[in-house]
């Protein structure tokens, strides 16, 4: 005699999946446990994406744009997590998304400010399930750069990881772009030309160009003489005078 078949949740993923529709899934026996997953960590992507920025005031900002959810029925606590960077950057995480994400690109973002993450991941605030949380997290690395290898707009890989209160660490890869777009331009300094009237302005010097004025001066030209300017090397322009002994 063969068994009658029950119902059940998973039975009933598989027939809403397949276009049967059913209003009571909640409400069926869990009877497998295969299909529970503890934790879901996903990578949203959208306006608001995880970026690694090259800002302006010699900093590195990170963001990283996530929603976490569970399908355990009590729900799951998170006691700790980490985030390892693509290189060896010392982040901070006491920042607010303003201090990292450029005020043109806020309004992008908006939507993941007043998020429950931080409650969750900070706090060990219970992620419950049927309830998804999304939000962002942001990062600075203070007086770190980016390889210079690194072109704006590649796409480089970071690693997050939650550890549950059940001991149970979930990994997920996080691609970050970069942005180097806002990063301050560094201009060469131009080449100076001599400055020659800076450089009369040295005593030595002055005492030089003095002895060649006076040298040029002794000589005649035309029946006129070059005197030699005044000592203090004001002027140099040479002030033409009459031979006396002509007038």
């Amino acid at each position: 005699m063969l068994k009658p078949y029950s119902a059940s949740y998973e039975c009933a993923r598989r027939l809403i999946a397949a276009g049967c529709p059913i209003d009571y899934l909640n409400e069926l026996p869990r009877d497998s446990g295969s299909w529970r997953r503890a934790l879901y960590i996903e990578q949203i992507i959208g306006y608001g994406e995880s970026r690694v920025i090259d800002l302006d005031n010699g900093h590195i900002g990170y963001t990283t744009v996530i929603r976490i959810r569970t399908d355990l029925p009590r729900g799951i606590v998170i006691s700790d997590w980490s985030f390892r960077p693509p290189w060896n950057h010392d982040l901070s995480w006491d920042c607010e998304p303003h201090q990292v994400i450029p005020a043109s690109e806020c309004p992008s973002y908006a939507e993941y400010f007043d998020s429950r993450l931080l409650g969750v991941l900070n706090e060990r605030r219970l992620l419950r399930r049927g309830y998804p949380v999304e939000g962002v997290l942001t990062a600075i690395a203070y007086f770190q750069s980016l390889p210079e290898l690194v072109k704006n707009g590649a796409r480089v890989a970071a690693t997050l990881s939650l550890t549950a209160d059940t001991e149970m660490t979930f990994n997920k890869t996080i691609y970050l772009s970069v942005d180097r777009s806002y990063a301050r331009k560094i201009v060469e300094p131009r080449m100076r030309r001599p400055n020659f009237q800076s450089a009369r302005r040295d005593p030595e010097t002055c005492e030089r160009f003095a002895e060649v004025e006076q040298h040029r001066g002794s000589q005649s030209c035309g029946g006129k003489r070059f005197l030699s300017t005044d000592a203090n090397c004001s002027a140099r322009r040479p002030v033409l005078a009459t031979d006396s002994s002509r007038l």
